[in-house]
């Protein structure tokens, strides 16, 4: 189902208007790269919005079109002009007459996002919500966008969608849909959704607080597919609050339960107690299960410590801060500076890093929880990065590409990058390109660690 999701002015930010099977992004000039095989295609309407056509191009992993054109409309003569490569999007612009228009639709989707599929497809159109429903409350912890749940809301059985996410992209995504998300849920619901994530404590400990939420008779519904483990998350649920129907589709398993009926309560607080923040086994640093790395210091970073000169000075960031353990090493040697700037997607990273680093009370220490999309940091002295090239279990080395394009571009003209990167990835054509001039520090454990200076 092909759809047009985007329409600005030139310079100004896409919200986007998602359509089923489409990949989100907020601010696609801005985003991430189209990292993966896909098929782009981008809409065009001419100012009084008399006519649509289109043109096609397939994008290959090097994140470059080809010349391929495709019109749906052969009576036109309009031409399109379009970029060589991708925009830092997940997804590429196009200009007609005045207007940008953009589109994305990946060819391969992950896990995750099929079993969310599967899920609002039951809930929307199956038998899974009470019968005769009305004024339903539904509520959904870990929320990721997905068009049918701004259909979910606009139901009239459906008084109110509460979503819950703290991962930055998502929040911007399902707010894009024009929906409401916040970091926390309160309240009762008459439904709850979920579908695991890839951190096993932190997915059980939803579990609890999803039946914790439900009113007597009120359901819970999880959707998870067969390689994130269903067998084993269906089983837990049966544990904890016994089972009330089970399904099998699209390489997923759909199972639900009710509260008011059995119920483990020594269990529920085993698993809540699990998730609780702890520390790094070895380290006083705090962390909490569900982040990036949650029980290790990365090893990439270690080596990237090394290397951080202890007469760093001035204003600086920590792109992609998890929980601090960068910015803990830089502050722990280098006196001269005065203001760091942590910016993180993850909001529960971002909360271990204020703990982490709240003995440095004389540095001025700015937390900004953001998207790499809309990190918007300037006039910076140095900028330290370990860019991640995963999205969920999903590898995105365009993802990589665009926080190394953040992270020059932050820097004061004489500013410095240090960063680490895994051996294999290639990022030194982003700083060719950025920088004035770069070069590569070591290579060790199948990691390297490279600098540059505006």
């Amino acid at each position: 189902m092909l759809g047009f999701i985007g329409l600005h002015e030139r310079n100004e930010n896409v919200q986007a208007i998602p359509l089923r099977s489409t990949q989100i992004r907020v601010g696609l000039h801005q985003g991430r790269n189209l990292g993966e095989s896909g098929l782009v295609v981008c809409f065009g309407v001419d100012r009084a919005g008399v006519h649509l056509s289109s043109v096609a191009a397939q994008a290959r992993s090097s994140g470059r079109l080809s010349s391929s054109y495709i019109s749906q409309d052969a009576s036109t003569s309009t031409s399109f002009t379009m970029s060589s490569t991708l925009m830092p999007a997940s997804g590429f612009w196009c200009w007609r007459r005045g207007w940008w228009f953009a589109y994305t639709m990946p060819m391969s989707k992950s896990s995750s996002h099929v079993a969310l599929n599967l899920l609002l497809q039951q809930v929307l159109d199956g038998d899974l919500l009470p019968e005769d429903p009305s004024n339903l409350r539904i509520g959904m912890l870990r929320a990721r966008a997905h068009p049918d749940l701004a259909r979910l809301a606009r139901n009239p059985a459906v008084e109110s969608l509460s979503l819950q996410s703290t991962f930055k992209p998502d929040v911007n995504a399902l707010q894009a849909l024009g929906l409401t998300v916040s970091e926390s849920l309160s309240g009762v619901f008459d439904v709850m959704l979920f579908v695991p994530t890839r951190q096993r404590r932190e997915s059980l400990a939803c579990y609890v607080e999803a039946m914790q939420m439900l009113r007597p008779g009120g359901r819970l519904i999880v959707s998870c597919a067969n390689d994130m483990g269903a067998p084993s998350y269906e089983k837990a649920l049966r544990k904890l609050a016994g089972l009330r129907g089970a399904r099998s589709k699209a390489h997923s398993r759909l199972f639900w339960t009710e509260a008011g009926g059995e119920f483990d309560p020594a269990l529920a607080a085993e698993w809540v107690k699990a998730a609780e923040p702890t520390t790094v086994p070895g380290t006083d640093f705090v962390t909490v299960p569900g982040i990036y790395g949650w029980q290790k210091v990365d090893q990439g970073s270690q080596l990237l410590a090394k290397f951080l000169p202890e007469n760093l000075s001035g204003s600086g960031m920590d792109l992609g801060c998890n929980y601090g353990y960068l910015a803990h090493a830089l502050l722990s040697r280098a006196d001269g500076v005065k203001c760091l700037h942590l910016v993180e997607a993850e909001a529960r990273a971002l909360a271990c890093a204020r703990t982490n680093l709240a003995a440095f009370s004389d540095v001025d220490l700015r937390y900004h929880w953001l998207d790499v999309a809309e990190t918007h940091i300037e006039h910076l002295d140095f900028v330290l990065l370990n860019p991640p090239f995963h999205a969920g279990k999903e590898t995105d080395y365009q993802l990589g590409k665009s926080f190394v394009e953040t992270a020059c571009r932050s820097l004061r003209r004489g500013g410095r990058l240090f960063m680490v990167a895994n051996q294999f990835l290639s990022y030194e054509d982003v700083l060719a390109r950025e920088l004035s001039r770069h070069e590569r520090l070591t290579v060790e454990s199948g990691f390297k660690v490279l600098t540059g200076v505006k």
